[in-house]
């Protein structure tokens, strides 16, 4: 049905807006919800796209991601950058580093370059939270940090400029 979407995008957000408070339960919950809905509004087939990416290690590895969830994301990149944000809330933040890598490309397409920095500096906190004082070495540690420090320096030397063009509503 033609409100599925909007259903699933609803209860999405009104876990979203819960924040920090929200159970490790519903954030899941409302993942799978956000997912659902970028499934529902693409315009695209449900293939499966593989995707090498870096995960809080700094190892590659690889991600599928299906296409209509990618083309969802393109249509409402707002959305995705909350569904990062939820999975940040689930502990889940190597997911919601590559949902925030994947809104700030999608921000980057449509011309809204403050968002795009919002969100690659998301992917930077990201990967920084997954960081654990029990990394199995040493070595590990080092690469998991290096990793997030770049993403979050390269973010942070991309904002130098960046103005808004929004306008205020009566």
């Amino acid at each position: 049905p033609e409100e599925l979407p909007a259903a699933r995008l609803g209860r999405a957000r009104a876990v979203r807006s819960l924040g920090s408070a929200a159970t490790t339960s519903q954030a899941l919950q409302a993942s799978k919800d956000y997912e659902i809905y970028f499934i529902s509004i693409s315009q695209e087939d449900q293939e499966e796209v593989s995707a090498i990416t870096k995960d809080s290690s700094g190892s590659e590895k690889t991600v599928v991601i299906s296409s209509a969830v990618v083309d969802g994301i393109q249509r409402n990149p707002y959305g995705a950058w909350e569904w990062g944000m939820v999975n940040r809330v689930a502990h889940n933040y190597d997911e919601a580093a590559e949902i925030h890598r994947l809104a700030s490309s999608a921000f980057d397409e449509i011309g809204d370059k403050p968002r795009s920095v919002i969100c690659a500096l998301d992917r930077g906190l990201d990967l920084a939270s997954g960081l654990d004082g029990s990394s199995s070495s040493d070595k590990e540690g080092k690469t998991k940090l290096a990793n997030a420090k770049q993403i979050l320096d390269d973010a942070i030397k991309s904002d130098v400029n960046v103005g808004g063009r929004d306008v205020q509503l009566l």
